[in-house]
């Protein structure tokens, strides 16, 4: 039993001996000496948009006193700030919407900073902004069939496309003037009742390219010809 104990001690104590070195090597990259770092935002979520995204993400630190939104566009870093609600949201939720952006892949940085001046580690999240590049990629759908019966129009569609929501069509109701109807992915055949003959009809195809995106997007109007 001695001879063990006479192993063990000098090996614990050469343990300890490493940690302590360690951490002291690590203590001389922090200013100051043992630092505390402000919590990291969590659950970091984004929602791309129309030159747009939105970054959602939560924090219940109580010491942060805002947050810095970072990623590089036209080769410069830009950075927005976030400030901390006051009174904190119940869910502590915290949101970002980042505007004016250029149709491609970003990477976004989130951190923290407390009271203190102490930054957080980020936390990254990667994106694809929409614009008018993917709209020029759209596709109206087109019609099959257009008849006109006893003052109704009939239209029948081809069917959707992948990405597709709908079409949004604008007529004229010889009963209450203008009108705009969607018409959902499902509906293969729409009878728009008691129509302006002389009036225009116009639709636009709806397309979300991600479930979830925030924006809709269209087609260029198309005009359907009256028989």
């Amino acid at each position: 039993m001695k001879n063990t104990a006479k192993y063990i001690l000098p090996l614990v104590a050469l343990l300890a001996a490493v940690a302590c070195t360690e951490y002291d090597a690590y203590k001389k990259y922090v200013s100051g000496g043992e630092r505390i770092y402000p919590q990291k935002p969590e659950a970091l979520e984004s929602f791309p948009g129309r030159n747009r995204v939105v970054l959602q993400w939560e924090l219940i630190d109580p010491n942060v006193e805002h947050c810095e939104v970072s990623w590089v566009q036209d080769r410069e870093m830009k950075i927005q700030r976030v400030e901390m609600p006051s009174p904190r949201s119940v869910d502590n939720i915290l949101k970002a919407e980042i505007v004016n952006l250029d149709e491609t892949n970003y990477v976004f940085n989130v951190t923290s900073l407390d009271i203190y001046g102490n930054r957080s580690v980020g936390a990254e999240v990667e994106e694809t902004v929409f614009g008018d590049l993917y709209i020029a990629t759209l596709m109206s759908r087109m019609a099959k069939t257009v008849s006109l019966s006893g003052g109704n129009l009939t239209i029948t569609w081809y069917g959707p496309v992948a990405t597709e929501t709908g079409i949004k069509l604008t007529y004229t109701s010889l009963a209450d003037g203008e009108k705009t109807i969607t018409i959902p992915l499902d509906e293969l055949t729409t009878v728009l009742e008691g129509i302006d003959t002389t009036a225009p009809v116009t639709y636009l195809t709806m397309y979300k390219p991600t479930d979830d995106v925030l924006d809709t997007f269209y087609t260029e109007a198309i005009t359907i010809e009256i028989p």
